[in-house]
């Protein structure tokens, strides 16, 4: 549906990540009793804007790209 998705954090296979137009469409699944699931849509470019306007960097420790997709627009 959306392509190749990448892992948020290299040694864990929850969140994955993927990258559609100007969207990032993330997934957690929590392994418990009930097999709860979040997902969350974030607009890139407005994230950026919002973030440089309230003084907030980049997270840490977040990734640039997804492989194969190329890097994620500033």
């Amino acid at each position: 549906m959306f392509g190749p998705s990448c892992p948020v954090f290299d040694d864990q296979p929850s969140p994955v990540r993927w990258h559609v137009g100007e969207l990032e469409v993330s997934v957690q699944i929590f392994d418990r009793v009930d097999s709860s699931v979040m997902v969350w849509v974030d607009h890139r470019e407005r994230s950026a804007r919002a973030e440089a306007a309230a003084g907030d960097g980049p997270h840490i420790g977040a990734p640039q790209a997804c492989p194969g997709v190329g890097p994620i627009p500033a």
